[in-house]
């Protein structure tokens, strides 16, 4: 009967926490603001390196690469050792 009252104390203090935790929204609190933020850091980037592309006149759509490393680094790569307009002259 011992053993009983222990798995049934826990299985109630795991209750009250995961009721609590529901209650106090601290951490999901925070990883919201994290992603929002990484979200407008991550939007901010890719609309300057558009910006950056469209004076370049290269397509604002290479900026989708660096959503991917790996494509971003080939991607850069690749514009790097493209003929600009400037070498035309």
């Amino acid at each position: 009967m011992r053993g009983l009252i222990t798995y049934a104390a826990v299985f109630h203090t795991l209750a009250i926490i995961m009721i609590l935790s529901f209650l106090v929204p601290t951490a999901i609190t925070y990883a919201a603001v994290f992603h929002t933020l990484a979200i407008i850091m991550i939007l901010s980037f890719l609309v300057a390196t558009a910006m950056i592309l469209r004076r370049t006149n290269h397509s604002p759509l290479w900026c989708l690469l660096w959503l991917f490393p790996p494509a971003g680094v080939v991607g850069l790569w690749v514009l790097a050792f493209k003929p600009w307009p400037s070498d035309k002259k």
